[in-house]
């Protein structure tokens, strides 16, 4: 099961404008598009929207692995790219050059390693694969709950990349239907009982 939540990682960042969506909504929110791609994985391997409780247990299994080994070395790549133009010599540019290409390549093992952890908490919380297509529903349930514990709220365009990353994840859906889902989900967020 662990490479198939790489697999499904890799395949729906690909689709049109989910790459774009998932980096705005990693800025805006502060959110980790690792686990923005595991609650769509959820949502699409199970019928039911996993809990506050699992989801959760997934933020603190990935956590610390997120904040002191993905965003350094996300931090320092794109310093990088920003520091490069300030080396006087050409040489030394494409030396760092050379070193950011490293760091990405390292970033992207890292959250391979992520995306592994969360997996192997799937099997734990008795996610398998149901071989339909899965529930834009249950997946945009786990969307909300999830990027209702952002450090920001969330704004009219984030919602907008949400319903991009949702229909990226369940690719018969457009975006607006994606949209209406989410505003389901939201509605049903906001009443049910906590």
């Amino acid at each position: 099961m662990t490479d198939s939540l790489w697999d499904y990682a890799l395949t729906v960042y690909r689709r049109p404008d989910v790459e774009r969506a998932c980096l705005a909504l990693q800025a805006n929110l502060e959110v980790d598009v690792d686990l923005l791609l595991f609650c769509c994985w959820m949502g699409a391997r199970q019928a039911e929207a996993i809990d506050d409780t699992d989801l959760a247990r997934a933020r603190r299994a990935v956590g610390r692995w997120q904040d002191e080994v993905v965003r350094p070395l996300r931090a320092a790549r794109t310093q990088l790219k920003i520091e490069i133009a300030d080396l006087p010599l050409e040489s030394l540019g494409e030396a760092a050059r050379r070193l950011r290409t490293h760091i990405a390549a390292h970033e992207l093992e890292a959250e391979r390693i992520e995306l592994a952890v969360l997996a192997h908490l799937a099997e734990d919380l008795g996610a398998g694969d149901s071989g339909s297509a899965g529930s834009p529903a249950a997946a945009a349930a786990n969307l909300v709950a999830y990027v209702a514990s952002a450090r920001r709220a969330p704004a009219p365009d984030d919602w907008a990349a949400l319903a991009t990353l949702l229909a990226g994840a369940f690719p018969g859906e457009t975006v607006v239907a994606a949209r209406a889902v989410l505003a389901k989900a939201r509605k049903s967020g906001a009443t049910a009982p906590g």
